[in-house]
């Protein structure tokens, strides 16, 4: 194993503990090679990591995008199910497992970069140490979305439970008052 293969897989693994919700210690970083910035590399490896950036932009994308549509199906669930207690337990759950999907999805995002990464790096050694800054900002991407992600989901839990129980003091209060009300107008 070569010491740019070394340094990357210390680096998706250190992505990956963070995204996990570990306390990983980033790996030190040693030169690699003598290209050291984005700007300094050739014609053909701007253009192989401008693929990675749009293959990476497109996995983020996706992701996004089914995060978002399988949250509103599960909300319009609850919403059908007229906020039961288990229809609401259920919501719950599903949102925690939307939850690990993600951290799922996150990490083997983070493997389909740092597998492409690892390739352009073996192609050209001389722009390893601009390949991994690269590297390691698109996987910051990830972890950055995840975390996003996770505090979205529990808000959304939070909310959901809260408004639930305020929806149905409010329903009865309300359809009393009127009840009242009615009761009141005819006496």
């Amino acid at each position: 194993m070569t010491a740019f293969v070394q340094v990357m897989n210390e680096l998706r693994d250190y992505h990956k503990n963070k995204l996990a919700g570990g306390h990983a210690i980033a790996p030190q970083r040693r030169s690699l090679s003598s290209i050291s910035t984005v700007s300094e590399v050739t014609p053909e490896v701007t253009r192989e990591l401008d693929a990675l950036q749009k293959m990476s932009k497109e996995l983020a994308e996706t992701q996004n995008e089914s995060m978002e549509l399988s949250i509103i199906n599960d909300a319009q669930a609850l919403s059908n199910a007229g906020g039961s207690q288990s229809a609401t337990e259920a919501f719950k759950q599903k949102m925690n497992e939307r939850r690990e999907r993600e951290k799922t999805l996150s990490a083997e995002n983070i493997d389909k970069i740092f597998d492409s990464a690892i390739k352009i790096g073996e192609r050209h050694p001389a722009a390893q140490d601009a390949i991994v800054s690269v590297s390691e900002l698109i996987s910051g991407l990830f972890r950055e979305m995840s975390k996003l992600f996770n505090d979205f989901i529990i808000k959304v839990v939070a909310k959901v439970t809260i408004w639930i129980q305020t929806a149905f003091e409010d329903i009865k209060n309300t359809f009393g008052n009127i009840s009242g009300w009615i009761r009141g107008w005819f006496v």
